[in-house]
C-alpha cells in the first residue's frame, strides 16, 4: 500500500525543521498532557530523526503546515504492523493558531479523501483519554471509540489511559464512497 501524499497547505517534514518543531512541541505541550511534555531537546531530535528515517524508507509520512515561520499543525501516517489495510493517523494542532471548526474540516477532508480512494480499509488514531478536545474532534470526523488502553502512558502527572478511535471505509455515508 502506498502511504497518502498530501498537497498544499501541507508539506513534508525536513531535517531543517528542527527548531520549528521544537518550538511547536514546547508551545503545544503547555496546554496538553502527552508524551511530548517529557521530551528535552535530545528527545525531540531523536523523535524527528526517527520520522525522517521512516519517511526515507517508505514506512511513514509526516507533513506539517507552516504559516509565517511557525508550524501550526502536523499529521503523520504509518501502516499498522498488524494489517496491510490499516493506516495509523497521528495529528497535532497548535491550539492557539487553528480554531476547532478549521481542525474538524481539515481532518474530515483528509480522512474522507484517503478512504474514498479505496486503498485503505481502516484509519485509526490513539490519543490520551484526558485529551477531550482530540477525542471530540475524532468523533466529529466520524471516528468511533473502539477501546481504552489503561495506564499505558507515563507522564509527569502520572499514568494515563489512551483511547483508540477508528473509522472504516464502510462507515462513510454512501454518497461519499466511490
Amino acid at each position: 500500500m502506498k502511504l497518502p501524499k498530501l498537497g498544499s497547505p501541507y508539506r513534508p517534514l525536513q531535517s531543517s525543521d528542527y527548531e520549528l518543531i521544537r518550538d511547536f512541541i514546547i508551545d503545544s505541550s503547555k496546554s496538553r498532557h502527552d508524551e511530548f511534555e517529557m521530551m528535552d531537546d535530545e528527545g525531540i531530535q531523536k523523535w524527528m530523526k526517527s520520522w525522517l528515517e521512516r519517511a526515507d524508507s517508505g514506512q511513514g509520512v509526516f507533513y506539517v503546515i507552516e504559516q509565517e515561520g511557525v508550524i501550526e499543525s502536523w499529521v503523520s501516517f504509518t501502516q499498522a504492523p498488524y494489517s496491510q489495510n490499516t493506516l495509523k493517523l497521528s495529528f497535532r494542532f497548535l491550539r492557539e493558531s487553528v480554531d476547532f471548526k478549521s481542525r474538524r474540516k481539515a481532518l474530515s477532508k483528509l480522512t474522507l479523501s484517503i478512504l474514498q480512494k479505496g486503498e485503505w480499509h481502516r484509519i485509526e488514531s490513539v490519543c490520551s483519554a484526558d485529551d477531550q478536545e482530540s477525542r471530540d474532534l475524532l468523533v466529529l470526523c466520524g471516528f468511533r471509540l473502539e477501546g481504552t488502553i489503561r495506564q499505558s502512558l507515563n507522564l509527569r502527572s502520572g499514568w494515563t489511559d489512551l483511547s483508540i478511535y477508528g473509522i472504516l471505509a464502510s462507515d462513510l455515508p454512501l454518497e461519499n464512497r466511490l
